[in-house]
């Protein structure tokens, strides 16, 4: 069993045994004019590290740190690292996005096509990238934010401005002091980051045993349901509450952290919440926007009916309305998830479906997820498979409907993503293509 990072020993790099090779991979590199990638690591084989494998990116910017100014070179450390930057695309805008995970929680959905993990939280895998980064800083927030800000400051990312988004199972299912406790133990993750407070060794609520639950169920045939197996582990660890005493904050207490970071040195410019349609009211928005809340993701997966009621959503179209109507009218950015290739759905008729989310003044989000349905082996839709009720889509169909979404997209709105990041040990059937957007 892999023992989870934020349990180990942590070893910060330390430049000093490295500073000949450090030396000349960052004079070459400032020496350099219009360098790109392949360039860079022509120079990294020269210089490896300990006689094998190569320095990474974040290990040459401490080298650069460490010994830059001895260096007979003009360069600031913003413009060497411009010329470092693996993948500068996902800052550019200057806004760091950091996602957090919530805790595996139980879910107030019965979705067929939704995987279970009772390691993670509900739709979450535990080889998504993301979600292993949550597990090994076993899902606390103040850890979750804080490494993440020095992952990115280490790879020579900007982190004045930050994008909050937590992600994990249904926000709103989760009882109000733990979505103010994890609201504000990520604000004082941020503050005390913008200062060079470290706080890590104080943050961590006792966590459940996830690990020890079975690790995948068979969606042909259920033993116990996600709800029941993570529920019960969190009443054995935490009592009725499901929460550990130290996972719970007053209103008084995160409204103080939002004052401090107001004028922090790592700011948030945006809190994103992922819900469900039918837990969205009056009420609920109110208390996201409390919660410092500019953006919410939500799952509607299908305009239709018929297709929602095949796959037991639990809720419908006339829901999503309702739904998108209160929150963009109380200011929210919309990041609505749209799956083709549902049970009971077809090519032609997710084309018309996707048409309708643009066409359709209630809807028209700002961000978009298309994800094409994959079967995974913990989803009851597995039955379904196997009695020939649903089938994934051939490769061509799926690329032939995803060109068409892509094409009918408008400009204004952002898609972030058109597939999910499960690994493809974990798919059963359906699409394994990591690049399928390049391809459409």
């Amino acid at each position: 069993m892999r023992e989870p990072a934020a349990r180990r020993p942590h070893r910060e790099f330390d430049p000093t045994p490295h500073r000949r090779e450090l030396v000349a991979i960052i004079d070459e590199i400032a020496a350099g004019s219009d360098l790109d990638a392949r360039a860079i690591d022509q120079i990294l084989k020269k210089y490896p590290r300990d006689g094998s494998g190569f320095f990474s990116r974040s290990e040459i910017i401490a080298g650069f740190r460490a010994f830059g100014s001895s260096l007979d070179r003009n360069l600031e450390e913003e413009a060497f690292v411009e010329r470092l930057r693996l993948r500068p695309v996902r800052t550019l805008s200057g806004v760091t996005p950091v996602t957090v995970l919530t805790k595996p929680y139980p879910c107030p959905g019965r979705c067929i096509f939704c995987p279970s993990d009772v390691r993670m939280p509900k739709s979450y895998l535990a080889d998504e990238p993301g979600a292993q980064r949550a597990e090994d800083n076993r899902f606390d927030p103040y850890l979750q934010t804080w490494n993440r800000l020095r992952a990115y400051q280490s790879m020579g990312h900007p982190v004045a401005k930050v994008e909050l988004i937590v992600l994990g199972g249904t926000w709103s299912f989760h009882p109000e002091a733990y979505q103010i406790w994890f609201a504000k133990r990520c604000f004082d993750a941020l503050n005390d980051f913008g200062k060079g407070v470290d706080r890590r060794a104080e943050a961590g609520a006792a966590p459940a045993r996830f690990r020890e639950l079975p690790q995948r169920f068979d969606g042909r045939r259920p033993e116990a349901s996600y709800n029941q197996l993570v529920g019960g582990l969190l009443r054995e660890a935490h009592g009725s509450e499901l929460l550990h005493a130290s996972e719970s904050a007053s209103w008084a207490e995160l409204e103080a952290a939002h004052r401090v970071n107001e004028t922090a040195a790592c700011r948030s410019v945006g809190l994103v919440v992922e819900t469900r349609p039918d837990h969205i009211s009056p009420e609920e928005v109110r208390r996201i926007r409390r919660l410092g809340a500019t953006k919410v993701q939500i799952g509607l997966q299908s305009l239709s009916d018929s297709v929602l009621e095949a796959n037991r959503r639990g809720c419908d179209v006339a829901a999503s309305r309702r739904a998108l109507r209160l929150l963009r009218g109380a200011g929210f950015k919309l990041h609505v998830h749209w799956m083709p290739n549902l049970l009971g759905s077809s090519a032609v008729e997710d084309a018309d479906d996707y048409a309708r989310l643009f066409e359709d003044p209630d809807f028209r989000p700002d961000e978009l997820k298309l994800y094409p349905c994959s079967l995974i082996e913990s989803a009851e839709l597995m039955g379904n498979y196997e009695r020939g009720e649903w089938r994934p889509y051939g490769h061509d169909e799926l690329v032939e409907l995803l060109a068409d979404c892509l094409e009918r997209t408008p400009r204004y709105c952002r898609l972030t993503r058109v597939i999910r990041d499960f690994s493809s040990r974990d798919i059963v059937a359906g699409n394994r293509l990591t690049n399928l957007r390049e391809v459409a």
